[in-house]
């Protein structure tokens, strides 16, 4: 903060204290002439009342930044940059007034206010000419993060939406080697998206040039590249939660998603070998899931998986791995349910319950796995109050083998007899299920 800030700060600061003195402070009235808080807080001398005035006028908004300082701070940025750009053999360091300078527009660009006044003077077209020929990682981040704080403003987002040439350079920058870039280029795609992903097909324009940019495969390839390679634990969870929103954003073709350029064998093995980087973050040895931010990211992944069955080939690219993929979604629906309060706050895990019953719907039929089982048993138990979700899995084990079948109800009975006998109410009104009818009514009267 330069001086003049300093001064506007302090002096800003000084006159508000003055004031909140029309009342008491500390028991005394302020207007008594012996008030230790008047000795403390003298008035601002007249001849600075006008100076102090006329800068306050230059604020921007609510800020203690200045539209003289900002304009000051672009200026600099804008002279400075080209040093940056050079085809030099090593990377120039940034100047540490310069770096200091893009980090406080970085900082500030969260502001509405301030939002408004750096698009108010084309800062979009400035980060696009840095962006395009910018050679030094760091300031590239910076220039990233800078637009993905302002992607926190709705407006801000549509005026992002409309630069074609800036849209074209983001998607290909995701083949960019850096990974503290990388994480801010996946957080504001992500930021940016936010008003697609429940856009019907009618309702997005023919010419969006976010969804004209990612859709191709060279973005997905590029995607799917940072999430099975990286080593850095934070650019992987932001990779996956970005995949998340993209393969739900439609296509202006009627039924299509973005997901389609991910709906292949390859990406799902890209998309397991992630979710090992993320589960190996734990620092427990089987698989715990010990905060927040590892569960959000997992459940997602379990998303991607249902988003990837919307789209053509999806099904048969996650049947392509579906050993690994059972196993996995075996172990995060155990961490879920068995939560202590997971009946409590079903409804926060009511899309995941939709999720995860699609995936073992899709798998369990054709490749038996004993953890999902057994998490079936869970999801029936624990999930009753959930519409839909005991007739889904119920359907699912009428396609099962037998002895599978029996291996589950015999699971069901030894925990709670009640609840086989309910299954077996549902069952009855399920079309093509005698032979589960059958199984269940076995296990009940070998039980008594």
């Amino acid at each position: 903060m330069d001086e003049e800030q300093s001064w506007v700060k302090k002096n800003t600061e000084a006159s508000d204290s003055e004031g909140d003195a029309g009342e008491t402070q500390n028991g005394i009235e302020a207007g008594d002439n012996n008030s230790p808080a008047l000795a403390c807080n003298p008035s601002v001398p007249e001849e600075m009342e006008a100076e102090l005035e006329k800068i306050k006028g230059d604020m921007i908004g609510d800020t203690v930044y200045t539209e003289r300082w900002v304009l000051k701070c672009l200026m600099n940025i804008t002279k400075k940059f080209p040093e940056y750009c050079k085809e030099d053999e090593e990377v120039k360091e940034l100047d540490s007034a310069f770096e200091e300078d893009v980090c406080t527009i970085w900082d500030m660009a969260i502001d509405k206010d301030v939002t408004k006044f750096l698009m108010k003077h084309n800062i979009l077209n400035l980060i696009e000419a840095i962006i395009s020929e910018c050679k030094n990682p760091r300031l590239m981040e910076m220039m990233l993060g800078i637009i993905g704080n302002l992607g926190c403003q709705s407006e801000a987002r549509r005026e992002i939406a409309a630069q074609k040439s800036l849209i074209a350079i983001l998607a290909a920058t995701l083949e960019y080697t850096d990974a503290r870039t990388l994480i801010q280029l996946v957080r504001l795609i992500k930021t940016c998206l936010w008003d697609l992903r429940n856009l019907e097909a009618g309702e997005i324009p023919k010419d969006n040039f976010w969804v004209e940019s990612l859709a191709h495969q060279s973005c997905s390839d590029s995607l799917m590249f940072i999430i099975r390679s990286s080593c850095d634990e934070d650019l992987v969870f932001d990779a996956i939660k970005l995949l998340e929103t993209l393969v739900f954003i439609r296509l202006p073709k009627e039924g299509e998603f973005l997901g389609k350029y991910f709906a292949n064998a390859e990406a799902v093995a890209s998309l397991l070998e992630g979710l090992r980087e993320v589960s190996s973050s734990s620092e427990k040895s089987d698989f715990g899931v010990i905060n927040r931010n590892v569960e959000d990211v997992l459940i997602k992944w379990v998303s991607i998986l249902y988003g990837l069955t919307l789209c053509a080939n999806g099904e048969a690219a996650i049947r392509a791995h579906a050993e690994n993929n059972l196993v996995f979604v075996h172990l995060i629906t155990t961490h879920v349910l068995e939560k202590e309060n997971f009946k409590e706050c079903i409804d926060e895990y009511s899309d995941f319950i939709m999720c995860v019953t699609t995936v073992m719907n899709l798998l369990m039929p054709t490749d038996f796995h004993e953890g999902c089982l057994a998490s079936a048993v869970t999801m029936l138990d624990k999930v009753q109050a959930a519409e839909g979700v005991q007739a889904s899995m119920l359907s699912t084990l009428s396609q099962c083998h037998a002895p599978e079948v029996e291996l589950c109800f015999l699971a069901i009975s030894k925990q709670d007899r009640a609840l086989l006998t309910q299954l077996l109410a549902e069952l009855k009104c399920i079309n093509k299920t005698d032979r589960l009818c059958e199984i269940a009514k076995n296990i009940l009267k070998g039980s008594h």
